[in-house]
């Protein structure tokens, strides 16, 4: 008895698209969210539209539900590139760890700008993600900041087996005293580099009123590739939010040992200003 028909429906019911937590503005266009999957081959699962301003940094994830609804085997991220309207590879823009990695031991940084370090042209971008899955691809718009922000985030999602393509805006630094503006439905994460090694970390120490951010739980620290492993080794700390209302909220971080009561090493804040 053939099953091969049976075990192919089995799996699209399975890997039916969700789009989920759609908003977009008056006069924006809608957001598509799809995934495939066949028995000649992986899957392909496509997320979109998302707006960015050029120069913006991005992180990229790949999230996994738990418990793993079906084809569990170990998802390893494979590649990370930029691809340009024409399918052309965009280079020079890309901080990857070291790859192949565990999907839950990697997160991929991504600046809309080109070998030379100047921001991309507008227009329509992709974001390929390769994993033992198959490809996960998310679908970009590099426009002016001020036509962006005329924009609310579409904030779709294609699902595949519990796996999903996350992006974020991604800030390392505050912008001096000037506030992070960002769109409701937006994703963030602040990326701040340390040694946990020495006993210090990066700690949440003061979070001003307000309703506008969220966090999320997510992958707190990551070893720098090259001192992954190594003794004495640094690497990055993650703090993700979604952006829930609009409005201004603050957030400080300290660099300090956890049980020490002296002053930090370092104290960096972020003013968000949401729209």
């Amino acid at each position: 008895m053939n099953r091969k028909p049976a075990y192919c429906l089995f799996l699209a019911m399975l890997l039916v698209p969700i789009l989920g937590g759609v908003a977009f503005a008056e006069g924006g266009s809608h957001a598509s969210a799809s995934a495939s999957v066949s028995s000649e081959g992986p899957i392909q699962a496509t997320v979109g539209t998302f707006r960015f301003a050029p120069g913006d940094e991005l992180a990229i994830e790949i999230g996994r539900d738990d418990p793993c609804p079906c084809m569990c085997d170990p998802l390893l991220v494979t590649g990370l590139r930029l691809l340009n309207g024409d399918g052309e590879l965009v280079s020079g823009n890309i901080e990857a760890d070291a790859l192949p990695a565990s999907y839950d031991e990697w997160v991929g940084r991504l600046t809309l700008s080109d070998s030379s370090g100047m921001p991309l042209s507008e227009g329509a971008y992709t974001i390929a993600v390769d994993t033992t899955m198959g490809e996960f691809q998310a679908q970009l718009q590099v426009m002016s900041p001020e036509e962006r922000s005329g924009y609310l985030r579409v904030t779709s999602h294609a699902s595949v087996c519990g796996a999903q393509l996350k992006i974020y805006r991604l800030f390392d630094a505050p912008a001096s005293e000037s506030p992070i503006d960002i769109n409701v439905g937006d994703l963030l994460v602040f990326a701040l580099h340390g040694n946990p090694t020495t006993g210090y970390g990066w700690l949440l120490a003061d979070e001003s009123d307000g309703d506008v951010l969220e966090e999320i739980e997510g992958i707190e620290y990551i070893p720098d590739p090259v001192d992954a492993g190594i003794a004495g080794g640094g690497g990055t700390f993650f703090f993700r939010y979604n952006v829930v209302s609009p409005g201004v909220q603050t957030l400080g971080f300290d660099y300090r040992r956890s049980w020490e009561d002296a002053p930090p090493e370092e104290t960096v804040t972020f003013i968000v200003r949401a729209h």
